[in-house]
């Protein structure tokens, strides 16, 4: 009867947690996703909680206490430009757990009560911990990646964003890849053979080789892409979870890191499209990197020509002006808006002008900021209206009738080299196409490279101005030159 009850509860929060992804498929019911998810969490706890096989409730409680505090903690002090990082090491946590459950099974094989060790379960606790260590390490690398910087012991540290492409990586991938099978084999054949116990040795290589494995998939991803794998790690941590659920025994477990696995692989793939970019790519960690398209060499005219371009600078009040006078205009974010933390200050320009009879949208590209959503967080944090935040396919043909684009914080995702040049590095990605606006105006800092590491025409062209400084500072100017109009 206590079996049957616990399934059925599992079943009820996995009932929710499917309601849960497809509130979170719309900003309109994005929230109330959250709800059905926190809800479905909340019965998978208590239901876990009064299965009688659980029985050191002290133990449980102050992990369950010190994780909830510890969550509590980061999701008040986490900045948003932050959240790309934390999502990334969040990530890791889920691969840690597994490969530590993975180790638990393999000394319980063969130990009165425990386990009953077979060729089968042994097999479910290789691929566990396999994946889990290559989750552990493929996010941990991630997180490395975006944070960029470290500071130990008041020496810094760069991490950087270019891919690491070793020679013969992809061989090397394989070769892992293929030791670490053989290495679930042995110790499959091991585990069911006479005595069935566990094998630590094996348990251990596997969890280095596979970590090693996860680290060179990851670094050897560029910046522009890092995006998609952060979604991609997501949707590692889901299927880290369902092997662990099939190792544990656990309905609960396998429905959730399905769903989680699933979705995350179907929201990469997406992401992928739209950034002309293979899924092999970042499965495998920059297959098909090594382009046969030989890359663009300049005459001596041309870069003569590209040292001397000047960019059209503006300032808050004439910009004001601008926009004021203006019937139409499209706000598109970027990492930068994150990082001045401008949300706020730009819905109140969004709300001066609409006031003033302009009509005001918000663009929003797939992979802009440095994780999947990154930007509709951000204006949802503001209360920005859903109705007027559009996709990338949404909007892209409204900008020839566009009087004023305001770029800020953007670089990659509105750089017309995507469509001009193939050999670089986003060559074939869909941009936002802001430069086909009768007015662009990009708020930078300065005319540094974005995240790809390659220029930008975008500054340079007629109908393009630059007001530079502080997105957090100019943002404010524009709002009281408006205000006071």
């Amino acid at each position: 009867m206590e079996q049957t009850l616990l399934q059925f509860a599992y079943l009820v929060a996995s009932v929710f947690f499917i309601l849960s992804l497809k509130g979170l498929s719309s900003q309109e019911t994005a929230r109330q996703g959250n709800l059905y998810g926190v809800f479905g969490m909340a019965v998978a706890i208590v239901a876990t909680l009064f299965n009688s096989d659980v029985t050191q409730y002290d133990t449980l409680f102050v992990t369950i206490a010190v994780g909830s505090l510890i969550g509590y903690i980061l999701a008040k002090r986490v900045e948003m430009t932050a959240m790309p990082e934390l999502v990334a090491l969040l990530h890791s946590f889920v691969g840690a757990a597994a490969v530590l459950v993975g180790f638990a099974s393999d000394r319980s094989m063969g130990i009165d009560g425990g386990h009953a060790a077979s060729a089968l379960y042994a097999s479910e606790v290789g691929v566990d911990v396999f994946i889990g260590a290559l989750t552990f390490t493929g996010s941990v690398a991630a997180f490395a990646k975006l944070k960029a910087k470290f500071t130990f012991f008041k020496k810094t540290y760069w991490v950087p964003s270019k891919p690491l492409l070793l020679k013969d990586r992809h061989k090397i991938n394989l070769g892992l890849v293929s030791i670490s099978l053989l290495i679930i084999i042995f110790y499959a054949m091991g585990a069911s053979g006479e005595g069935g116990v566990g094998n630590l040795f094996l348990m251990t290589a596997l969890t280095v080789i596979s970590g090693v494995l996860g680290a060179h998939l990851v670094l050897a991803i560029g910046g522009a892409d890092m995006p998609v794998v952060v979604s991609m790690l997501n949707s590692y941590s889901g299927w880290t979870a369902s092997a662990a659920g099939f190792m544990l025994n656990n309905d609960l477990l396998i429905i959730t890191g399905a769903l989680v696995g699933s979705s995350g692989a179907i929201l990469s793939y997406i992401m992928c499209k739209s950034m002309n970019r293979s899924i092999l790519s970042v499965i495998f960690g920059g297959f098909g990197g090594d382009s046969d398209v030989p890359a663009k060499v300049l005459t001596p005219e041309e870069e003569a020509e590209l040292a001397a371009r000047t960019v059209n600078e503006t300032d808050a009040a004439a910009l004001s002006e601008t926009l004021c006078a203006a019937k139409s205009v499209v706000i598109v974010p970027g990492y930068g808006l994150a990082q001045a933390r401008a949300q706020h200050s730009v819905y109140q320009l969004v709300k001066n002008l609409k006031s003033r009879g302009v009509n005001v949208r918000f663009a929003i590209h797939p992979v802009a900021g440095r994780l999947p959503g990154h930007m509709n967080i951000l204006l949802a944090e503001a209360a920005v209206p859903y109705d007027i935040v559009l996709e990338l396919g949404e909007i892209n043909d409204d900008f020839p009738e566009t009087d004023v684009v305001l770029v800020i914080g953007a670089n990659d995702i509105v750089n017309p080299l995507a469509q001009e040049d193939p050999t670089c590095s986003i060559g074939g990605m869909e941009v936002l196409e802001v430069w086909k606006s009768k007015l662009t105006v990009v708020f930078k800092r300065s005319r540094n490279v974005g995240y790809a590491g390659i220029d930008n025409p975008l500054f340079y062209k007629d109908n393009t101005q630059m007001l530079f400084g502080d997105a957090g500072k100019t943002v404010d100017e524009v709002v009281a030159q408006v205000g006071s109009r």
